[in-house]
């Protein structure tokens, strides 16, 4: 299931909302010894990025005020590799889909 989260970045001096679509691949706790294998280690839930986008708002047009009216550009792909790497956004994400991280 495909879910989206917006976050706030900033750059500079501006702050940017980002809508990031992602999935949840959830994790496994840790299983006890038995007589065939020794245990398995502890798997953490882990999101992944399928796409992200700038959130347009313009002050000055009430009409891209309202959820439904928003504008979306998508981000250049320096800034996604960024989202994909930070394992801030990453716990984030799992917080928002209520996986365990």
């Amino acid at each position: 299931m495909q879910l989206e989260h917006t976050i706030y970045m900033k750059l500079g001096s501006a702050e940017l909302a980002i809508a990031v679509d992602f999935t949840v691949t959830r994790g496994r706790p840790a299983s006890g010894p038995t007589y065939d294998c020794g245990g398995e280690p502890a798997e953490p839930a882990e999101a992944q990025i399928v796409a992200a986008q700038a959130v347009i708002v313009e002050p000055a047009v009430p009409a891209l005020r309202r959820p439904e009216k928003r504008e979306l550009k998508p981000v250049p792909d320096w800034m996604l590799a960024l989202i994909r790497n930070d394992p801030d956004i990453n716990a984030d994400l799992l917080e928002a889909a209520g996986a365990d991280a």
